[in-house]
């Protein structure tokens, strides 16, 4: 379901990038990060290679 949360309001460019941080934050609350630094990394240190997708 989609909803709509106001977060404030800016007069100011300062105050603007500040409610963007905030919106952003509840935006991804709760998600985790998924770590992609050694994604893909075989054990032979190759990349895996995409093959096919599906749709």
């Amino acid at each position: 379901m989609l909803s709509i949360e106001h977060i404030g309001s800016a007069h100011t460019d300062d105050e603007l990038a500040l409610l963007l941080q905030v919106a952003e934050k509840r935006r991804h609350a709760g998600q985790l990060v998924l770590d992609l630094d050694d994604a893909g990394a075989s054990a032979a240190g190759t990349s895996a290679v995409v093959v096919g997708t599906s749709c």
